[in-house]
């Protein structure tokens, strides 16, 4: 999800103007509406995570990500772009710092080993994704490396929420699900 958070907040401002050029000196304002809405679902979060629990925040999140990343790559307009970008700001903020609880809740007495942990899974993409994100829109389009990250996230997401799962299949450990 940092992988596409970066990549997001690195794009926003190139596609909004090429969606309104007029507006090219503001272009920047997209990746800031973009940081705002994740902050925002960050500081709900601990809300929504009690209420709903971490793995349906995780799933919700992405979700709203996804729909953001899906508008935005066909390109509808500015106004509509924005929106979207609040989406997956929004969407991305609950990603982060949530898949952190989760991996720290997994072994209580080691919580700091079991963030590094997901940090190492998750470095991966945060190494391949700066060079991608400069050289997928120069092939291609601005819009592939939007759905390029989101591939990338949910490969990510799915490998964390792997493990984590089948170390709590173990006997005597509790389930992942919430």
């Amino acid at each position: 999800s940092n992988s596409a958070e970066i990549t997001a907040m690195i794009w926003a401002g190139q596609l909004l103007a090429e969606l309104k050029p007029e507006l090219l000196a503001y272009s920047g304002l997209g990746a800031t509406f973009f940081g705002i809405c994740g902050g925002a679902m960050r500081l709900w979060g601990d809300r929504l995570r009690s209420q709903f629990g971490d793995v349906r925040v995780v799933v919700s999140g992405l979700a709203l990500a996804t729909l953001g990343f899906m508008v935005i790559g066909v390109k509808p307009g500015f106004t509509v772009s924005v929106i979207a970008f609040a989406g997956v700001g929004g969407g991305l903020g609950f990603v982060f710092p949530y898949l952190f609880a989760l991996a720290g809740k997994q072994a209580p007495g080691k919580r700091a080993a079991a963030m590094g942990f997901a940090s190492a899974i998750s470095g991966g993409p945060r190494f391949v994704m700066p060079l991608l994100s400069g050289l997928v829109p120069t092939w291609y389009s601005i819009a592939t490396i939007f759905a390029f990250s989101l591939l990338l996230t949910f490969a990510t997401l799915f490998m964390i929420l792997l493990i984590l799962q089948s170390r709590n299949s173990r006997p005597g450990k509790a389930l992942l699900v919430n």
